[in-house]
């Protein structure tokens, strides 16, 4: 990532300030210098704000960095460009924040906003769009640099007071940046997939387990059975499981054959059963059929001659049904027709009568036509009368309601006219007593920048001053732990002396007890010479071997002692080397507490608030934030009170306009006044004297007009009333004259159709002479009775045929047999049915136990089948996931992805001893990677330490001084961003900003560190903020950030 160009609108100090990197080219580094407080740092948030929404400092929020004299209609912005693989990205951020309300008045939260696309060049043409929305800009630009805040800031932009992080970080921090920026994703992956790979075989094997143990612990096997399976050993279970299947199998044929046996004695019983039965059946059918033969034929015989003889009555019936049907047909139609005439005569008469009475109604009103046209003639008259006087009632009305607006709207003149007065008085009271806004926030303005100063003074030296109470801390339990240890390791070297004289003591006594064995009576001693040997008595049995290994012993103790003394010599060393380093620590601590003593008591005598006397960071702020939000009160009561008067003002506007519209409504009701009353005067010339009002002469008007419409309406209806009695009149004359000639009509047909019916009934064939009688045989032949009749002697025919053939039949077949004893068959059918369905229940439990067993034995030989070719490939997996996770036996604990990055990082810290660590620290410090933990935890592999050529110690980084820290992590810092560049994976990095620490380098220090910036800077952007005098007198380029007052500052660029 190489940054283009940086645009900042309201954010901090800057109101709009441009950066354009390109110019800052000319230089292997450029700085950035001004004053304390006048946003140097403000860039870096700037570019960290644009590219992840955040800041430098993980305790100050983004929407915090709103400048402070920002007007609530101006938003803040971050506009930056950067570089990323030939491609120029353009990135545009807004934080959360109040802005002034489009409509209305007031604030609202604005949210925040952010866009990302490429571009063909700065403020050119946008080629493509890659998000729009804070939280995808966020992803894609994670996915565009391949670093997220916390790697970027450890590796890019080194904040200010945070630049040590990646050396002191823990191994598995330091994994995550290494594996971003080298690009080591493709072992990272690979373990996962191994780890899934791994999961699902271990699942598999214990699959094959449960399935085992779920086969030989099945419900199937009875309890003997389960015994024997569980009694057995894993590798002969299978054999036990053979055996009981074979059992299994013998008691299944056994079984069977049982089963065959009752079952061809069943078979016999049965067939025997069965004929018996038959036999049976038919002697049954025959006391049946003769029973039926009894009753439905020989009983029934009577009826059946009685219906053939009235079947004949009915076939002579049938001809005349249609005679005698169109005979009543007729008679009852002539009946209707006589009471139709009877009903028609009275209703003709009941219209004449109607008829006579509309006449005499009719000429009754045409008797009245001259008086209501006369009433009519008057109605017309009053039309014009009512019409004047109306007008002059409206006239008087409209003058008696005008008299109280008159009075109304010359009230509200005078009541606006001191409303405005009181308006104007309060307006000019406010005036005199506003304070100005712009000189309170003009004053809170100084007091963040006096704040935002003297916090950058005294941070550091707090900061300082905590890092060095850790030092001291752990420096104290260091001493700690080497006397504690001097302590172990001096009762280890008493423990040794005490072994080692013993052994000594033992070994001289094994020599002399040597030499007392090899004396001789009467020969001279070989040590003495003496002749007389009053010891010679044997008390230690020795031989060459005892006092050999006496003496390899002695040797061996002499050693360890020898050993112990040298760990006890190098323990009190490092006890002096570190209360050395306890006691120079004290003394950077007094200082440190003496300088912050000094510096905050110059702050309290320049600072225009009343701080603590007694120092503390967290009481100082709080008293700048009281400070701030009085003056952050005084604004607002401020800014109430121009709300206010603006408010009056407003008021006092409205109420003038006011005024003049209720003084153009007083003229306007005068002016109605007038004109009403010269209206009113016209009116009342043209009206007589009258008693009357208007309404009154209205009413008489609707009742002349109603008398005339009722008289019209009565005279018409009459008219209607005659016409419709006339026609009623004439239509029933029609209907009477119709009704004569269908009764005479009828009679002649009845006449004709009774001559037929006697004539049949008289006749010789004739099978009855009674009219009803031959009536009633009609009516059984309209209910289908004759198919009755004869369907019922049909029937009666076959069922006697068909019983008398069976009879017959059967008696036929019965001859010579006798009926069986179906008791005793059934008894003897059942008791073998019994034994029949106990032999197949077993048989089919013997079957279904052998089925189950023998398919639990398949899926076992199944199951081992796949289970014996999957251990080979699960070993082999397990082994490597085991080998690349740093578990089993290997010796490294170390994890594959730990191992990758090791090989980075030992090539960046060669690089830094190479190049930066040795020139900076002067050849004293070298970087080594830490030793194997000594618990063996997987989580190490990636701790730096550094040997320390003047004590010839390896110590840990944590133990370097605040200079020495600076430069080995510049040394790392550096070294990164060039081994990074040259490696074909990594992240590409073209710029790295530091953000202060130089000061406390010596000026030899400097030199070199300078040295090796300018070096790095030959192939990408080099840009540091210092205060350092000499760092400014020597960079050719450089960006100075100056305050303007009020908050605001400005940058310019300076070419030396």
């Amino acid at each position: 990532m190489k940054p283009v160009y940086l645009e900042m609108t309201y954010f901090g100090p800057h109101e709009h300030s441009i950066i354009d990197f390109r110019k800052l080219e000319e230089s292997a580094i450029f700085l950035i210098g001004g004053d304390t407080g006048a946003g140097k740092s403000t860039i870096f948030d700037a570019m960290t704000f644009a590219l992840f929404a955040s800041t430098t400092n993980s305790d100050r929020d983004a929407k915090e960095l709103r400048s402070q004299f920002a007007p609530n209609d101006k938003a803040t912005k971050v506009i930056f460009y950067f570089e990323q693989n030939g491609k120029i990205y353009k990135v545009e951020r807004t934080p959360e924040q109040l802005l002034q309300k489009k409509r209305g008045t007031g604030l609202k939260i604005s949210k925040s906003t952010a866009n990302l696309s490429i571009v063909d060049d700065i403020n050119g043409v946008e080629l493509e769009s890659i998000a729009t929305l804070p939280r995808d800009v966020g992803s894609e630009i994670d996915n565009i640099l391949k670093l997220k805040v916390d790697q970027f800031k450890k590796i890019i932009l080194l904040p200010q007071n945070d630049f040590s992080e990646f050396l002191k970080s823990s191994t598995n921090d330091k994994e995550a940046i290494l594996k971003k920026i080298f690009g080591t994703q493709i072992f990272t992956d690979f373990t996962s997939r191994l780890k899934a790979r791994f999961d699902k075989a271990n699942e598999t094997n214990a699959t094959y387990t449960q399935e085992l143990n779920s086969q030989f612990n099945s419900t199937i096997w009875t309890e003997q059975e389960q015994l024997e399976l569980k009694a057995a050993p894993d590798e002969q279970r299978f054999s036990v499981l053979e055996n009981i299947v074979k059992e299994r199998h013998n008691i299944l044929l056994s079984t069977q054959t049982e089963e065959n046996k009752i079952n061809d004695s069943w078979k016999i019983a049965n067939t025997n059963y069965l004929n018996a039965q038959n036999i049976q059946k038919l002697f049954d059918d025959l006391t049946t059929n003769k029973r039926k033969y009894q009753t439905q034929i020989v009983s029934k015989s009577d009826m059946i001659i009685q219906k053939k003889e009235h079947v004949t009555e009915l076939e002579w019936a049938k001809p005349l049904s249609e005679v005698i049907r169109d005979l009543e047909k007729a008679k009852t139609e002539r009946l209707k027709i006589s009471q139709n005439k009877a009903d028609i005569s009275k209703s003709l008469q009941t219209v004449k009568t109607k008829f006579n009475q509309a006449k005499t109604n009719l000429d009754k009103l045409n008797a009245q036509k001259d008086l209501f046209d006369q009433k009519d003639k008057e109605s017309q008259e009053l039309v014009i009368l009512i019409n004047n006087v109306h007008h002059s009632e409206e006239l008087i009305q409209n003058l008696l309601n005008l008299k109280p607006k008159l009075h109304n709207a010359e009230i509200s003149v005078q009541e606006k006219i001191n409303e405005i007065s009181v308006l104007q008085q309060q307006i000019d009271e406010k005036n005199k007593n506003i304070v100005s806004v712009e000189t309170l926030q003009n004053n809170k303005d100084k007091l963040i920048s006096e704040r935002d100063e003297y916090l950058d003074r005294l941070t550091p030296l707090v900061n300082n001053q905590i890092t060095l109470n850790k030092d001291l801390s752990r420096i104290q339990n260091n001493l700690n732990t080497l006397n504690d240890e001097f302590k172990i390791k001096s009762n280890q070297l008493n423990t040794a002396q005490v072994d080692y004289e013993a052994k000594k003591r033992n070994r001289q006594s094994l020599m002399i007890a040597q030499l007392r064995k090899e004396l001789v009576d009467d020969r001279p001693c070989p040590v003495c010479g003496s002749i007389e040997h009053p010891y010679a008595a044997t008390i230690v049995d020795a031989d060459e071997e005892q006092l050999r290994k006496s003496i390899e012993d002695v040797d061996q103790s002499q050693k360890d002692f020898a050993a112990a003394n040298n760990s006890v010599q190098i323990v009190s060393d490092n006890i002096d080397q570190t209360t050395k380093e306890l006691r120079q620590k004290q003394q950077e601590l007094s200082e440190a507490d003496q300088r912050l003593i000094e510096t905050y008591q110059t702050v309290l005598n320049d600072s225009s608030i009343e701080l603590p006397k007694n120092f503390s960071l967290k009481d100082v702020k709080q008293s700048f934030k009281t400070a701030t939000e009085n003056l952050d009160e005084e604004i607002a009561q401020a800014q109430k009170i121009i709300q206010t008067i603006k408010k009056l003002e407003e008021q006092l506007t409205d109420s003038k306009t006011k005024l003049n519209q209720n003084k153009l409504e007083l003229s306007n009701i005068k002016s109605k006044r007038e004109t009403w009353s010269t209206d009113l005067a016209k009116y009342q010339a043209e009206i007589p004297d009258l008693k009357v009002t208007s309404l009154e002469l209205q009413t008489t008007k609707e009742e002349l007009e109603s008398a005339v419409e009722s008289y019209q309406k009565e005279l018409k209806l009459a008219e209607n009333l005659l016409h419709a009695n006339e026609i009623d009149l004439k239509q029933i004359q029609t209907q009477l004259e119709d009704i004569e000639k269908q009764l005479s009509q009828h009679n002649e047909i009845i006449a004709s159709l009774t001559a037929q019916t006697n004539d049949a009934l008289n006749s010789s064939t004739a099978k009855t002479n009674n009219f009803d009688i031959l009536k009633q045989w009609i009516t059984e032949l309209e209910h289908d009775k004759l198919s009755d009749f004869k369907d019922d002697i049909a029937s009666y025919n076959k069922e006697k045929e068909l019983l008398s053939t069976a009879i017959e039949q059967l008696e036929t077949n019965l001859t010579g047999k006798e009926k069986p004893n179906l008791m005793v068959l059934k008894e003897t059918l059942d008791e073998l049915q019994n034994q029949r369905t106990a032999a197949i229940k077993a048989s089919t439990s013997a079957t279904n136990a052998f089925d189950d067993a023998e398919k639990i034995q398949q899926r076992v030989l199944s199951i081992v089948k796949k289970q014996g070719s999957f251990k080979e490939e699960f070993n082999a997996i397990a082994s490597l996931y085991n080998v690349i996770n740093g578990k089993g036996n290997v010796n490294s604990k170390l994890k594959l992805e730990t191992f990758v990055v090791q090989n980075y990082l030992q090539q960046v810290l060669k690089y830094a001893n190479e190049h930066f660590l040795n020139l900076l620290s002067g050849g004293r410090y070298t970087f080594v990677l830490a030793s194997d933990a000594s618990d063996m935890r997987t989580d190490h592999g990636l701790d730096i330490n550094v040997f320390d050529g003047d004590t010839g110690f390896v110590r840990s980084s944590k133990t370097l001084s605040g200079g020495e820290t600076f430069i080995a992590a510049l040394s790392i810092a550096l070294s990164l961003s060039e081994v990074v560049q040259s490696s074909s994976n990594g992240v590409k990095i073209d710029a790295l900003f530091i953000d202060e620490g130089f000061g406390s380098l010596d000026d030899e220090t400097l030199d070199k560190a300078m040295e090796a910036l300018e070096r790095i800077g030959q192939n990408r952007m080099v840009g540091v903020i210092s205060h350092v005098e000499s760092m400014k007198n020597t960079i050719g380029q450089q960006l100075l950030i100056k305050k303007l007052g009020n908050g605001h500052s400005r940058v310019e660029l300076i070419n030396k």
